[in-house]
């Protein structure tokens, strides 16, 4: 399990295909070299055109593992539905993983509250500063001068008089906020959108329904943006790795 982790861990794969890697190599630096031939996958392929095209990305042997481990993934899924009632929602998603809870809590606090200035500035400043929750922050506005003093040192131009404002709103958790306003000034993702759309139309149970496909190469998936921002819900354990393009990840879950 140790080398699975650290080799999942080296090259941002999810932990599945650092599984089946190792299997199929026989070792963990041929799974490794494996992995890493990720970077390759598309350069044939990119002057096809027409009915070829895709053709070489999925000959590539790093494809055919992905292949592999999310037909797995698939099997696994429908085995857990009824014999009679078996049928999945596929879900693509690329770049849209947005915040942790923790963080979206915060963010929707600024949403509601902050009326001194640009939310994405105060929203950034406030990481910057280490405030990553609403409970750091509230901890930090029982003094908003000294809040203010450590932006300023920072280099960040926050009012002080927002600050001193939004202290007494804190506390009034959660902020009240409509959903058609949170949606405007959030920058929402996947959770906020999709995935509440399937939830909000089929039940809290969805998501036993549902596979979420995103691209070994997204940046939002090799950081652990996505993990992150599922954290927690029943969701965290429904994303699969899939390929580039939303063509070739339509032909790909096909």
């Amino acid at each position: 399990m140790a080398a699975v982790e650290k080799l999942a861990e080296r090259t941002g794969c999810g932990m599945d295909v650092a599984r089946e890697a190792i299997r199929q190599s026989g070792s963990q630096q041929a799974a490794a070299n494996l992995l890493d031939s990720a970077s390759e996958v598309y350069v044939a392929d990119a002057a096809e055109f027409g009915c070829a095209h895709g053709d070489e990305v999925f000959k590539h042997p790093y494809i055919k593992l992905l292949v592999k481990v999310a037909r797995q993934r698939i099997k696994d899924a429908l085995a857990e539905q009824p014999k009679d009632d078996q049928w999945l929602i596929c879900v693509r998603t690329y770049g849209r993983a947005g915040y942790h809870p923790q963080l979206w809590d915060l963010r929707r606090t600024l949403c509601r509250f902050w009326k001194e200035g640009p939310i994405e500035d105060t929203f950034n400043a406030f990481l910057k500063a280490g405030i990553d929750s609403l409970e750091k922050l509230v901890m930090e506005l029982q003094d908003p001068k000294s809040l203010w003093k450590k932006l300023n040192d920072l280099g960040f131009r926050v009012s002080k008089k927002g600050l001193e404002r939004l202290r007494p709103q804190v506390k009034k958790t959660p902020p009240q906020l409509s959903r058609k306003d949170f949606l405007r000034r959030s920058s929402p993702a996947i959770r906020q959108l999709t995935l509440y759309a399937l939830e909000q139309a089929l039940g809290p149970d969805v998501h036993k329904r549902c596979l979420i496909f995103a691209s070994h190469e997204d940046e939002a998936f090799v950081s652990g943006q996505y993990a992150a921002a599922l954290e927690g819900s029943p969701w965290a354990s429904r994303v699969v790795t899939g390929v580039k393009g939303a063509h070739l990840q339509v032909r790909f879950i096909e």
